[in-house]
């Protein structure tokens, strides 16, 4: 057996802690942006007012800065998936990074109305199930709970994005659809 380098030991956990803190902290923002999400849909008093828009827009945000902090994630799970085989592949990898700076880059985009501000929901669902798939392959790596919380985690993206989404969708078509509201949404 090879010896492990302590300095590259501690190199890795270093990255580890960072990779976890950054988790840690994606979580934290994504549940602001997830209250404001609902705030803006519970507390808009028409089709769309200014107040909701500004809460919509403020998710995005908080999304934009919660899917670029997980985006080291990914790169700290392919060093721990190192430990025991068959580890994570690099189109794996790729996938997971991918997702996440797409997801970011949408909304980015619907942000500045160049595409819809619903299409980020694609790549958070394939993130999603990214993110369960991955839990399940580094079955020696983590603890079962830590697989049991990612699945949930995984599954949020993939399948609440339809329900939210789709009553977004639906406030953004019809107040496009207004005369008041058109010169906005072209």
């Amino acid at each position: 057996m090879l010896a492990m380098n302590p300095q590259v030991s501690a190199e890795s956990e270093s990255f580890y802690r960072k990779a976890g803190w950054a988790a840690i902290t994606s979580g934290i923002i994504g549940i602001v942006a997830y209250g404001l999400l609902m705030t803006a849909v519970k507390t808009r008093t028409g089709w769309i007012d200014e107040r909701a828009f500004l809460f919509f827009k403020a998710h995005d945000i908080g999304t934009i800065f919660q899917f670029l902090l997980l985006a080291i994630v990914p790169l700290g799970l392919q060093k721990l998936s190192r430990k025991t085989p068959p580890g994570m592949s690099k189109a794996t990898l790729a996938t997971g990074v991918g997702a996440i700076l797409f997801v970011a880059l949408l909304l980015l985009l619907g942000i500045a109305r160049i595409v819809s501000d619903g299409f980020y929901m694609f790549p958070q669902g394939v993130f999603g199930v990214w993110l369960i798939v991955i839990s399940w392959r580094l079955l020696g790596s983590l603890p079962r709970w830590h697989r049991w919380f990612w699945n949930g985690c995984g599954v949020r993206p993939y399948l609440g994005r339809d329900r939210l989404g789709w009553s977004r969708f639906r406030v953004s078509e019809h107040a496009c659809n207004t005369s008041s509201a058109s010169t906005e949404c072209s």
